[in-house]
């Protein structure tokens, strides 16, 4: 299942996608990355189960 987490990038949001991601989903994390930080998914850079999203959703 392909999954949309809002704030993919904060701490909540990273280890959420992390658990996500364990568990065999597909995750697209999206962020404005004004609390939340690159530091806590860079780990997650490459994997081809998993997309990055720099945005606001209140734009």
């Amino acid at each position: 299942m392909r999954i949309l987490v809002t704030g993919g990038a904060g701490f909540i949001g990273s280890h959420l996608s992390d658990r996500l991601l364990e568990k065999g989903h597909s995750v697209i994390a999206l962020d404005n990355l004004i609390t939340g930080s690159t530091d806590n998914i860079s780990h997650l850079a490459g994997r081809s189960d998993f997309k990055f999203i720099n945005h606001d959703v209140t734009e």
